[in-house]
């Protein structure tokens, strides 16, 4: 996680394993632009297979009991998209940072939680794979819109 230190570091990509070492799930994190995150109380996003993130969750719970985090499904409020183009994308960020064309262009708004401050539910990201696979964005479904004529695929 000290990966995210770096600010413009937006997702990178891992894998969760079984105490013997055999692979379980591989998912995204993503560290979105909210409010007030501190080191001690930072909110990370997990991109994973639908079919997966009941059995992680469950993972994540067996192994977080003494610590102090909240591990809680937001499926129904954030979702993942995927933008490709030909050839992957050139000329931009690395992969996992922010992809600074569709992240300044997204709509801030007030904090529930923070009054006076300004985050978003919009994290845009050259996918931490490789760049060939393009940008991924977690956001709201209203908070995605596109130009007549654009195909937009729900990962």
């Amino acid at each position: 996680m000290r990966k995210f230190e770096d600010v413009n570091r937006a997702a990178l990509y891992t894998s969760f394993l079984t105490v013997k070492g055999k692979m379980m799930f591989d998912a995204i994190v993503a560290k979105p632009k909210l409010a007030f995150q501190t080191k001690e109380d930072m909110e990370y996003w997990l991109d994973v297979a639908e079919g997966d993130a009941e059995s992680l969750i469950k993972h994540l719970k067996k192994y977080s009991m003494r610590k102090n985090v909240k591990i809680e499904d937001i499926s129904h409020v954030i979702k993942s998209f995927s933008i490709q183009t030909l050839g992957g994308i050139r000329d931009c960020e690395p992969e996992g940072h922010f992809f600074k064309e569709l992240q300044d262009q997204v709509q801030m708004f007030e904090s529930e939680e923070f009054k006076g401050c300004m985050e978003t539910d919009v994290c845009a990201f050259v996918d931490p794979r490789t760049t060939a696979n393009g940008v991924r964005i977690l956001c709201t479904e209203e908070s995605f819109e596109t130009e007549e004529g654009v195909k937009v695929i729900n990962d």
